[in-house]
């Protein structure tokens, strides 16, 4: 069996500013790993919606529990992690069980990707308030619905 190493998450193009510097983190360390042809993936519900069914063990463990279980860490098919990205020495041992690169190379790669950019808390609230929705649909009937008087610069719930 290859060895492999992948977060399943759900988000929104907004991040929270408590977890945004942690995100970007391991997105970055997954395009350098992807660059070097190494088995790390960060997988997001909003890009790769059938991942997340056929990936086994993660459908398995949504049919079982609600959104609150994400982010998902996966090593070798198996579920190690819930409920929170891993910390960077979880992260570093399971990066380096891979046996495809050390992390002090990821680390040192790491320079050369530019990170991705996301919505802050105000541009993501203005654009869902506004036409140009940053998150659904124009048929997504939001404007025209009770929830429109909603402040969602505030406790804005995932998917």
């Amino acid at each position: 069996m290859e060895k492999s190493l992948k977060i399943f998450f759900t988000l929104p193009h907004y991040l929270p500013v408590t977890e945004k510097e942690q995100y970007i983190q391991f997105l970055v360390f997954a395009e350098v790993a992807k660059n070097a042809g190494i088995n790390f993936e960060m997988i997001s519900f909003q890009d790769s919606p059938g991942r997340f069914l056929t990936e086994t063990v993660v459908f398995e463990a949504m049919e079982n529990t609600d959104d609150s279980i994400f982010p998902i860490t996966v090593l070798n098919n198996k579920i190690i992690k819930t409920e929170a990205l891993p910390t960077i020495d979880e992260f570093s041992k399971w990066f380096e069980s891979l046996d495809q690169m050390s992390f002090e190379k990821l680390l040192a790669k790491q320079k050369d990707i530019d990170p991705p950019k996301f919505l802050s808390e105000e541009e993501f609230a203005k654009l869902c308030s506004e036409s140009a929705c940053a998150s659904c649909f124009t048929t997504c009937s939001f404007r025209d619905s009770d929830l429109r008087e909603i402040d969602f610069s505030e406790g804005l719930t995932f998917l």
